[in-house]
């Protein structure tokens, strides 16, 4: 991408990008005289060979517009993780704090003796009433 700036890319954004589509790796002369493009894809790299550097440049033109293009499907992606993300550590912090209040109560008399437990809230419930 050739307008990371101008488009507020960040590094999550182009990582996520370069998983979807190829990114650049080089762009050079070749000893035949035609140019190549050096691409690294998830499955590797590969070469594409052109007969002028103006038809490398269109090639990576076109590559940049790809990436602009779904720029936008990143962004909602990456929210959606996001989101997921924080779903997920809340329902931990959650699941953790019901572990650490079953853990001191377990210590006290109702933990121990639930029925006594009940008896309490009951006298207490009573006495206010009166």
């Amino acid at each position: 991408m050739t307008d990371i700036e101008k488009y507020n890319v960040t590094d999550r954004e182009l990582a996520q990008m370069e998983q979807w589509l190829d990114g650049l790796s080089d762009l050079c002369e070749m000893t035949d005289g035609t140019w190549g493009i050096e691409w690294d894809g998830p499955y590797g790299r590969h070469w594409d060979r052109y007969d002028t550097e103006e038809e490398a440049c269109e090639a990576l033109d076109r590559h940049s517009d790809r990436c602009v293009e779904i720029l936008p499907q990143i962004r909602e992606d990456l929210a959606q993780q996001d989101a997921e993300a924080l779903a997920y550590n809340i329902a931990k912090g959650k699941r953790i704090a019901a572990e650490k209040r079953a853990l001191k109560e377990a210590k006290t008399i109702g933990g121990n003796c639930p029925e006594l437990a009940a008896l309490l809230v009951k006298m207490r419930n009573e006495r206010k009433t009166a």
